[in-house]
């Protein structure tokens, strides 16, 4: 396990999230907080099916990008 120094730079880690049979073009959904991540498990228990978490270092996707300023479909915040 690597250790976490001083050049660890905590902007370039992206977190998010998709029912394991949606697409990128619809379903991603961020996880940015506390709240997103209680999304994420209430999702997949009310529609009792697996989710897929990700995580992304550095620049290599992201996901901000790929899904803009929507919310995945079927997801609602209440």
């Amino acid at each position: 396990m690597k250790e976490i120094d001083d050049t660890f730079d905590e902007g370039l880690v992206r977190l998010w999230w998709k029912h394991e049979s949606g697409s990128l073009d619809e379903d991603v959904k961020p996880i940015r907080n506390d709240t997103d991540a209680t999304l994420m498990s209430d999702y997949a228990r009310d529609k009792n099916c697996d989710v897929e978490p990700k995580v992304n270092l550095g620049n290599a996707i992201n996901v901000a990008d790929v899904i803009g300023e929507r919310k995945g479909k079927g997801v609602v915040a209440d």
